[in-house]
């Protein structure tokens, strides 16, 4: 077998909170991805579909609001994040499972686990990221699960109900710290103890470069778990999660996703997937063995862990069959189709192209053109 085709390792995998993995908390910030700026502003809110809860139509959305002075929580704070979510599989370990209510670290040791060198840029960035868990907002409208409950919650709420950086004056101790100290607000260590939680890859995410992949890892894991190996999304949805500025053209598309999404498969997380060709268009995914390698895992154990002793089966070492993506059933609105089939029909009239795919704008101007003269005044215009 080349080496390229090997499957790596699975090595540590850790358990994760999973409100946190899909609702966008970490955003992609400018330096991160080439093409149109991300979104700039104080917060983002993004609409998912209703659902039914205690025998009524909800209608949920949630928001993030970030701290103005240091922004959103961006790719250096989702590093750090993961440092801190190894230091919570360490207690539990040691606690039979039980979250803990306070973690404490030294810079030094955090920038150790996640592989970063210290330096006074890192503890600056990482005091920052101290502070935005504690400072940046969650509004949730139906979309924050709280597993104690078994309900969607309605609920304004931080990450840490309270913080104290390096220097700063202990809450409980009155002393100077000489560590950060994160106290979990009660929703976070309920969900953790009552195994409201996702596998993590340890490994993988850290050998991610792209830090577009590193945000589509848990986006897109938690979807592929629900769609059993395979997930849909709108690219403009999408972009709304990650802070991104949604692109009208597909070559600008491929460029600002097509590098993470390469990433992903060559570490055999992805086995196939389709870049959105237009903003309306769906980003479809699936799943590849290193992504059933931990599946497997965790069907196995109750809790995951944090080791360098976990063996995948060689089953895994075996190809999986690939399948053709599905697509999933769009209800395109019928002034849209109108309007894409007339922007097919110039393409193939003067540049005798069939199958060409239709930009945003093309659309928006021959549903304009549409609108104005009508269906077959404006194919009168084309041929003439």
């Amino acid at each position: 077998v080349p080496i390229e085709n090997k499957l790596p390792s699975v090595q540590r995998i850790i358990p994760v909170e999973k409100n946190l993995e899909s609702i966008g908390y970490f955003s992609i910030t400018k330096g991160d991805i080439r093409g149109k700026s991300p979104i700039k502003a104080v917060s983002k809110k993004v609409d998912l579909s209703p659902i039914y809860q205690d025998g009524k139509e909800l209608i949920r959305s949630y928001q993030i609001v970030a701290d103005q002075e240091v922004g959103f929580p961006d790719t250096n704070d989702l590093d750090f994040y993961r440092g801190v979510q190894i230091l919570i599989c360490e207690y539990m370990k040691q606690h039979d499972g039980q979250p803990p209510e306070e973690i404490s670290f030294r810079p030094g040791e955090l920038l150790r686990i996640i592989g970063k060198t210290k330096g006074k840029l890192q503890y600056r960035i990482m005091a920052n990221f101290v502070w935005k868990l504690g400072m940046v907002g969650i509004i949730s409208k139906w979309v924050i699960y709280e597993k104690e409950k078994g309900k969607y919650g309605d609920i304004v709420t931080h990450v840490c109900d309270i913080i104290c950086r390096v220097g700063e004056t202990h809450p409980k101790t009155g002393e100077k710290a000489k560590k950060h100290y994160l106290w979990f607000s009660k929703w976070y260590l309920n969900n953790l103890k009552y195994h409201y939680v996702k596998p993590l890859d340890v490994d993988l995410y850290f050998s991610l470069r792209n830090p577009v992949a590193k945000h589509l890892y848990g986006l897109l894991d938690v979807m592929l778990y629900a769609g059993e190996g395979e997930a849909h999304k709108k690219y403009k949805d999408l972009c709304n999660v990650l802070g991104l500025v949604a692109e009208d053209y597909s070559s600008h598309i491929k460029r600002q996703l097509g590098p993470a999404l390469e990433e992903l498969k060559n570490q055999k997380y992805l086995a196939e997937y389709k870049i959105p060709a237009y903003p309306d268009d769906i980003l479809e995914v699936e799943a590849g063995e290193r992504f059933r390698m931990v599946l497997d895992v965790q069907n196995q154990k109750k809790y995951y862990v944090y080791s360098k002793d976990i063996k995948p089966k060689k089953i895994f070492q075996i190809p999986i069959q690939q399948r053709p993506l599905k697509k999933p059933q769009v209800q395109i609105p019928q002034e849209d189709q109108e309007a894409i089939s007339l922007v097919k029909y110039f393409h193939m009239q003067k540049r005798g192209v069939e199958e060409h795919t239709p930009s945003q704008s093309e659309i928006q101007k021959a549903g304009d053109l549409i609108k104005n003269y009508t269906k077959d005044v404006a194919r009168w215009i084309v041929d003439y």
